[in-house]
């Protein structure tokens, strides 16, 4: 489905003003009937309707409207946006999408709200329930935004965590998203049916996001937790997806990366606050898929278009992360400064430059550490015997850089240069002349 215009409910979705909600109407019933113990849980039953209509249901004397409206707005600062909303609407906003408002709340209230929060600049219609002769469930005021934004309700969404939300947007013949962030009753909408269902905002982001395929060129271990993969798109773009988990490699179902292989992914610009050009947030871990591994001459035909002549046209131009050829010269196990024992690996790429990188990719640090447990040590035979094997084919190296570490000297503006991954070539599959020289396309099915 092509989203060309997407409508938002605003209380629970956008904002999370329950506890402000919950204040007003504890204290305009105090206000207007005395002391009691109204039920707050039904109030929220109905979210999605004007507020005057939730008072008549529950059988509360209207008069507690205004004094509910001006305690709201006494304490509107108290109100708050929900975590990834603006980054949301600021991709939507870039992607072109038309972003509409459709609430339950009067005008007055929802444009002061949207201004105090600086929220107003994304909206290109509002629709508030005293602007219409009938209020959500209702489907006028959605088919009423949609109209002001220009937009067909085929092409259409409507994002809210009420069932009144879900019943006017399947009114009005819009896709109806359910979202399950805020405090709202998910039972109810369970119960009544989205088109889709989101646990959080990131999970939102990825219905406005096309899948990503990366095959990776770098697998390595952050700490006992964590991992980082790197990888190029069909595009022969570098990307870098976080957060990623040691289950994400190891889970029952088995790994979601894996060289050679296709992942299959969800994911939009870093909002980390030191994000390297390559770096992207994960959404929805749940749908990776991975494609079967490529064959010899396929993998040889990825590695041959991703390269990068030397490591410095690999970081010359900002990037943190690329592939080269190389040829390796000593691989050396031993104190590094900073105390702990690394996997270091000496070699030169094809302009005969020299260097002495950390190794951190996972396969090749696995297979030393292996080694060292089961000998208690790395001899000079491990070493020759590692040695003769990666030079039984063609070499290639992805090399990277760590964030920026403060105080830490050299040439990479305190970022330690790493191996990050390693790929054997062997000399048979170099010999094939039918090897073609392209990205394969592997379709997912």
């Amino acid at each position: 489905m092509n989203i060309r215009a997407a409508v938002f409910d605003f209380d629970g979705v956008i904002i999370d003003s329950v506890k402000v909600q919950e204040y007003a109407f504890y204290e305009s019933y105090k206000q207007v009937v005395g002391e009691g113990n109204p039920c707050f849980k039904e109030f929220l039953s109905h979210a999605g309707d004007a507020i005057d209509r939730i008072f008549e249901k529950m059988g509360l004397p209207l008069e507690m409207v205004g004094p509910y409206r001006s305690i709201s707005r006494e304490n509107v600062s108290k109100i708050i946006v929900f975590d990834g909303v603006e980054n949301l609407l600021t991709q939507l906003k870039e992607q072109g999408v038309k972003i509409g408002l459709c609430t339950g709340k009067d005008r007055v209230r929802t444009i002061e709200i949207l201004r105090t929060l600086g929220l107003e600049k994304y909206f290109s219609a509002i629709v508030c329930s005293d602007d219409v002769p009938h209020p959500k469930p209702h489907p006028g005021s959605l088919l009423r935004c949609l109209q002001l934004l220009g937009s067909q309700p085929e092409e259409s969404v409507m994002i809210g965590d009420a069932v009144y939300d879900l019943q006017c947007a399947k009114a009005a013949g819009v896709r109806g998203i359910a979202a399950l962030w805020g405090e709202t009753l998910q039972e109810q909408l369970y119960a009544e049916g989205a088109d889709e269902y989101c646990q959080s905002v990131r999970d939102l982001q990825a219905v406005f996001t096309q899948r990503e395929k990366i095959y990776p060129l770098a697998i390595t271990d952050i700490d006992e937790q964590m991992i980082c993969v790197s990888g190029v798109n069909e595009k022969g773009e570098w990307i870098r997806p976080e957060p990623l988990y040691q289950s994400d490699l190891t889970g029952e179902d088995g790994p979601l990366f894996s060289y050679r292989c296709q992942s299959d992914l969800f994911v939009v610009p870093s909002t980390a606050e030191e994000q390297r050009v390559e770096d992207r947030d994960l959404l929805r871990r749940y749908e990776i898929n991975i494609s079967d591994p490529l064959t010899d001459k396929e993998w040889l035909a990825l590695l041959c278009t991703n390269c990068t002549p030397s490591v410095q046209a690999v970081f010359e131009c900002g990037r943190s992360i690329g592939l080269i050829q190389a040829e390796v010269i000593d691989i050396q196990y031993g104190r590094n400064l900073g105390g702990g024992k690394k996997i270091r690996m000496i070699f030169r790429d094809q302009t005969n430059e020299e260097y002495n990188f950390i190794v951190a990719d996972r396969q090749l640090k696995e297979r030393i550490l292996q080694q060292l447990n089961e000998q208690g040590e790395w001899d000079c035979i491990a070493r020759e015997q590692l040695l003769r094997q990666l030079t039984k084919g063609k070499l290639y190296l992805t090399v990277g850089l760590t964030r920026r570490v403060t105080g830490f000297p050299g040439p990479y503006n305190g970022c330690h240069p790493l191996v990050t991954g390693v790929h054997l070539i062997p000399h048979f599959v170099n010999k094939r002349e039918d090897v073609q020289v392209h990205v394969p396309v592997i379709q997912h099915t």
